[in-house]
């Protein structure tokens, strides 16, 4: 662009719209592809075999799903202990007791939070790469499986890292949220 640029300032020749509409283009088509090329190039990982794009290191995966997401993570762990306070002992850590006695409402917000920490990295509700379009119409019980097997299914994504009712309040949120519901 650079070179177009020193070029017809130096030979103080008129450039015509359409052809300056034409190497914007052409610049734009570059940029947002080669945007996208790596992108791909990338998954799952951020660092590859070190650090998934979902920020679970690799070497740490089995120690999460002991655990869970939101009892290892601490942002997830931080928004629910303000949206749920009552999910939290007073040392902030989950008290997985409470779980089965959680409204449908809290449910959903388990759900919302984990795929804003686990999924939001590379998928949106909707627009680019939209997570809730493409499950559309999937039946919950289907996204439970499909998250528990993530990285066998589709290998760009990485392997589901968290707990089974984790991933049960995440396909309970996929599906209400796809479809419109709260």
């Amino acid at each position: 662009m650079l070179i177009f640029i020193w070029f017809f300032s130096k030979k103080k020749i008129a450039i015509a719209p359409p052809f300056t509409i034409g190497i914007l283009l052409v610049g734009a088509v570059g940029l947002f592809s080669g945007e996208f090329v790596r992108e791909i190039v990338r998954k799952p990982y951020t660092i590859e075999n070190f650090l998934y794009s979902n920020n679970n290191y690799k070497d740490q995966i089995d120690e999460i799903r002991e655990s869970g997401i939101i009892a290892s993570s601490k942002w997830p762990k931080y928004f629910l202990s303000r949206k749920i306070p009552r999910l939290f002992d007073e040392d902030g850590n989950l008290k997985e007791e409470l779980i089965d006695s959680l409204t449908p409402e809290e449910k959903f917000k388990v759900g919302e939070t984990i795929f804003q920490y686990q999924c939001g990295t590379c998928h949106t509700r909707y627009g680019y790469n939209s997570l809730l379009l493409k499950v559309r119409g999937t039946d919950p019980e289907i996204l439970y499986g499909m998250i528990e097997e993530l990285d066998e299914i589709n290998p760009f994504m990485p392997p589901w890292a968290g707990k089974g009712w984790e991933a049960e309040f995440l396909a309970k949120f996929l599906y209400k949220a796809s479809e419109g519901q709260k």
